[in-house]
């Protein structure tokens, strides 16, 4: 009982630990890149400039040259939606009559709330593991065996939008499916032997 409750204490250090983003953006979902021009003389907004964004990838090559709409308040918006993870190095240009400024408005997309789902999702059987060794419950250690599997199975396969497909996450799915697999076997040959 004390190593469960050691867990749930630790649960929000390890959430903000691996998996805080500071990004901007959410993947799949639209973002709004938002600046408001304001005249450094008089500390009005300037609706009336010509702006654009470029955005480009993070090795520098060009994705989009666009307009950004002016809302009238002096804010000039664009909306994106990605469906990558990573930083996106972009500028915003402004004209108006024969003066040019340029901002950076560099912005990242992120897995977003997804990972505290994920940490949730593969907490449920490590919890289950945890309570069927500390009760003797075989059946417990079977079906977290089986659950770890699975999710290792659905990383390998790209079940889980935002999870990159590389070498990490093909490793942890190795990892994740050989766990499972392990206790699953394992406790399911000591049930056999119990009931047998």
């Amino acid at each position: 009982m004390k190593l469960l409750l050691l867990m749930l204490l630790l649960l929000p250090t390890l959430a903000y630990a691996g998996f805080l983003e500071d990004g901007s953006c959410e993947i799949d979902t639209n973002c709004i890149i938002s600046r408001q021009l304001i005249n450094k003389t008089t500390g009005f907004p300037i609706t009336d400039a010509f702006c654009n964004i470029t955005i480009r990838n993070e090795d520098f090559s060009l994705i989009s040259v666009s307009q950004m709409i002016n809302d009238s308040s002096g804010f000039y918006n664009h909306t994106v939606n990605f469906n990558q993870t990573g930083t996106f190095p972009s500028i915003m240009n402004c004209n108006k009559i024969n003066q040019t400024d340029a901002a950076d408005v560099t912005f990242r997309v992120g897995i977003g709330t997804r990972n505290y789902f994920y940490l949730f999702l593969i907490l449920i059987p490590i919890l289950l593991f945890i309570l069927g060794m500390q009760r003797d419950e075989l059946v417990l250690i079977i079906l977290s065996g089986f659950l770890i599997t699975i999710f290792g199975v659905g990383i390998f396969m790209g079940l889980f939008p935002g999870i990159p497909d590389n070498f990490i996450s093909d490793a942890l799915s190795a990892l994740l499916i050989s766990i499972g697999l392990y206790f699953m076997i394992r406790a399911s040959i000591e049930y056999v032997k119990e009931v047998g």
